[in-house]
């Protein structure tokens, strides 16, 4: 005998979605596409807004795009010059979870599991009651603190801090 596994989920494929496509898994409003229980080993977002609902994806890219995922599976994101949206949803991979260059996230009730959660470029994560389970926040070694001596002259003062991981510490 032979056993049969069925999913709940449409298997797509490895896609692009683009603004203008015509897709057969997507319900479009205006210039935003919905992907409801599809399942696709690479999904590849371009230029347009798009909603992920109950979903398994393997492998989320997002280029210039709005992407929000809600009550999905995702294993991997790959983002630039995007935002993602990520709520009550899991993003498990063995490395790194979420890549992100000039983009922002939001995780909402969310779970990211992986050694390094995050690797980022410029852009900002926002944790609102999601869980981490990762061996290493980031790929990114922490800032280092260098204490300075100047007068004070108030008592207070509003310091900007960018981390880049391509300059070198002054040592």
């Amino acid at each position: 005998t032979e056993n049969l596994y069925v999913t709940d989920q449409t298997y797509m494929g490895p896609m692009t979605i683009r603004g203008n496509s015509s897709l057969p898994y997507a319900v479009q409003d205006g210039n935003t596409y919905s992907l409801y229980q599809v399942y696709s080993p690479n999904l590849t977002v371009y230029g347009t807004s798009v909603n992920i609902v109950g979903s398994t994806v393997s492998e989320l890219r997002v280029i210039n795009s709005n992407v929000t995922v809600s009550s999905s599976e995702i294993g991997q994101i790959y983002a630039i010059n995007s935002t993602l949206t990520i709520v009550s949803s899991s993003v498990r991979n063995p490395n790194v979870a979420l890549t992100l260059i000039n983009s922002d996230v939001n995780l909402i009730s969310s779970l990211v599991n992986s050694t390094y959660a995050f690797n980022v470029t410029g852009g900002n994560v926002v944790l609102q009651g999601s869980t981490i389970l990762s061996s290493h926040l980031s790929t990114s070694s922490p800032p280092r603190i260098v204490e300075l001596t100047s007068n004070v002259t108030s008592s207070f003062e509003v310091v900007n801090v960018t981390i880049s991981p391509t300059l070198k510490p002054i040592s």
